[in-house]
């Protein structure tokens, strides 16, 4: 079969966007793949399949990049860190820990989603814009020390 010209239905870029409701949103690591950025850095491709409050689901790509300048080191240790609280693996984020692939995949979380505007030139595209943190700290538990007395309020 020979195409001499080939046929698509036009969209606007407003209409490409495939964007999630703004908001509180849940997501599931579903990828990590080590490579290497354009600059050659390490890193990792993490895939999120993220959910909004409608029910909707689409990936969001985080890119986990090992720079050299301390700008980017701190950029991605905060990453690492919020991401590894949002699933409650806080421990993923200490001293001496070297983070692989498999330590994060399959693991779930909240979030908040945002829409990043593409600039006219590409589709606005929804992303994460925070991890919401899972850690619960341990609170204190008094009622041993109290026994059966009274509380005077």
């Amino acid at each position: 079969m020979s195409y001499d010209e080939f046929e698509y239905d036009f969209y606007s870029t407003k209409e490409l966007s495939n964007l999630l409701t703004e908001g509180e949103g849940h997501f599931t690591i579903m990828q990590v793949v080590p490579k290497n950025s354009k600059a050659g850095n390490a890193m990792l491709v993490v895939t999120f399949s993220v959910t909004d409050a409608n029910g909707k689901t689409l990936d969001c790509v985080e890119y986990l990049i090992r720079g050299n300048d301390d700008a980017s080191k701190k950029r991605l240790a905060t990453k690492i860190k919020n991401i590894a609280n949002a699933i409650n693996k806080p421990g993923l984020y200490a001293e001496r820990v070297k983070l692989k692939p498999n330590d994060l995949l399959g693991y779930k979380g909240k979030c908040i989603i945002k829409t990043q505007d593409g600039g006219g030139d590409y589709p606005d595209k929804s992303i994460i814009s925070k991890y919401i943190n899972a850690v619960v700290k341990e609170e204190k538990d008094y009622s041993a020390e109290l026994g059966d007395q009274e509380v005077p309020f």
